[in-house]
């Protein structure tokens, strides 16, 4: 449990008492429209979540401690790189491998 000023803050997403949670699926529903984003869904947040962090240099090992996820396939499986960054890890090793 954290604190804001002297109070102690319950939940992660609390409503303004700070002791109950808050529903943010009507809020997600809003931001979702007004970006005019189409076909997205709040879980999916957990996959770029745990894209990132491997793109940041966390290991495999680490990601279920953050996201909960009791399984190696299953990390591997929230964790997948895009072509783009595979590509770019891939350069970037043939560069140090032959000091381009």
């Amino acid at each position: 449990m954290t604190t804001l000023g002297r109070q102690p803050i319950r939940y992660l997403l609390p409503r303004y008492s700070l002791v109950a949670l808050m529903d943010v699926c009507k809020a997600w529903e809003n931001a979702i429209s007004k970006a005019k984003i189409a076909n997205f869904r709040f879980h999916d947040l957990r996959h770029s979540a745990a894209r990132y962090m491997v793109m940041q240099g966390k290991s495999l090992k680490q990601i279920p401690d953050l996201l909960g996820h009791k399984t190696l396939p299953m990390v591997k499986r929230y964790s997948y790189l895009s072509v783009h960054h595979i590509t770019g890890l891939a350069e970037g090793v043939i560069r140090k491998m032959f000091r381009l």
